[in-house]
């Protein structure tokens, strides 16, 4: 028998795709880690694994610098949500909370707003494009199909292990596919060998990429907030921070509380109500 680590580089159910020993190495988790662990492994994962002639298994997963439940990673530097400036219409409470997922792991977030050579002048998404100006989040807008902003994109995740968070349709599987150079996202081996589906993106795949690690997530229609004291949510919103300090309380929660600069700021529309709305909401859902 022999042992060594390795990383997670792809996942589809209950198969993994490791790279260990300088080699990609088909892997299932053991039946007592199975029993043992609250969770499987997931991408980017750094594991123990175990070797005899007939098959690989994954003995231990090692605690990662973070963790996140939906999309299923680990260990990540960077978040991406990636937003068409068209179709699809932008579900922009989903965005909000991807963008505190994020922060809540202390990863920071940058909005890349994508099919900028489509005609877009009425399109409803482009208020949503103006709200996340205002509320300061970092973002890029680009055109999948031009070159020098493919090229800066990538200049932004290098060195970085970055994740592409977004819905299907919005353009995450050709951004992936343009910076690798070819089509991995749809023709992946793992695809084939594990039996999957034909969707662009189906399953959890790590690449290495510009000295760091790009990872490509399906689409999903759901996101995970873990069970996060009231304070913490609070704090995740680091743009309700600045304000904060001028709040009469100093664990202010912004909901009922006197005083409350940060609730001003609302009503003086310098903070976004609807991003203030979903923050009522979490808080109420956290109680």
């Amino acid at each position: 028998m022999e042992y060594f680590d390795a990383k997670v580089i792809e996942t589809a159910s209950e198969n993994f795709l490791v790279w260990g020993k300088n080699k990609k190495i088909f892997v299932k988790m053991s039946g007592k880690l199975r029993l043992s662990s609250k969770r499987p492994a997931v991408i980017n994962d750094k594991v123990k694994v175990s070797c005899d002639e007939t098959s690989c298994l994954i003995e231990k997963i090692y605690e990662p610098i973070n963790y996140f439940s939906r999309p299923r990673c680990a260990n990540i530097t960077k978040g991406i949500i990636v937003v068409s400036l068209v179709d699809p219409v932008v579900d922009i409470r989903k965005v909000y909370l991807m963008i505190m997922s994020l922060a809540l792991k202390f990863v920071s977030a940058t909005i890349c707003f994508t099919k900028k050579d489509i005609e877009r002048d009425t399109h409803e998404n482009l208020k949503h494009f103006e709200s996340l100006k205002i509320d300061g989040f970092p973002y890029i807008v680009i055109n999948n199909n031009n070159f020098n902003e493919i090229d800066f994109f990538a200049k932004q995740i290098k060195n970085e292990t970055t994740v592409l968070m977004g819905e299907s349709g919005v353009g995450k599987s050709s951004l992936f596919n343009n910076l690798l150079g070819y089509k991995k996202a749809a023709e992946g081996t793992i695809n084939r060998k594990l039996k999957r589906g034909n969707h662009t993106t189906s399953h959890h795949a790590l690449i290495s990429i510009l000295g760091g690690f790009l990872i490509d997530t399906p689409g999903f229609m759901k996101i995970r907030i873990d069970n996060e004291s009231n304070n913490t949510l609070s704090k995740a919103y680091f743009d309700f921070n600045k304000y904060a300090t001028k709040c009469k309380f100093r664990n202010c929660l912004h909901i009922q509380e006197k005083d409350c600069f940060v609730k001003r700021q609302v009503k003086e529309n310098k903070i976004s109500d609807v991003r203030y709305n979903l923050y009522k909401e979490l808080i109420k859902e956290n109680r």
